[in-house]
């Protein structure tokens, strides 16, 4: 787990496939377990973007595009939102 700083000051953290499978992210397809990106619809492979706000992945390229998007704002109204998925995704990592 690594909270990824952004210019945005959205809450983000990257995760990898394995916590992924430890937080019930993504399906089972042909016994491999992919985490689906929320952008692309293909597996996050190594670089999985859990974004707090939205409640959902992002692989890397879709994270970036994402982030970097003029329309990404960050209302202070999802504030609670935001910080009760945040910090129940770390608490759920942590143990």
């Amino acid at each position: 787990m690594e909270i990824v700083p952004n210019k945005k000051d959205f809450k983000v953290i990257k995760i990898t496939k394995e916590e992924a499978i430890k937080l019930g992210f993504g399906i089972i397809e042909d016994e491999e377990h992919l985490c689906v990106c929320m952008g692309c619809n293909n597996d996050c492979e190594d670089k999985i973007y859990y974004v707090p706000v939205l409640n959902d992945t992002f692989c890397n390229e879709c994270y970036e595009m994402w982030i970097n998007n003029p329309g990404t704002i960050r209302y202070e109204e999802d504030s609670p939102f935001e910080d009760s998925n945040f910090e129940y995704i770390k608490e759920q990592l942590t143990q």
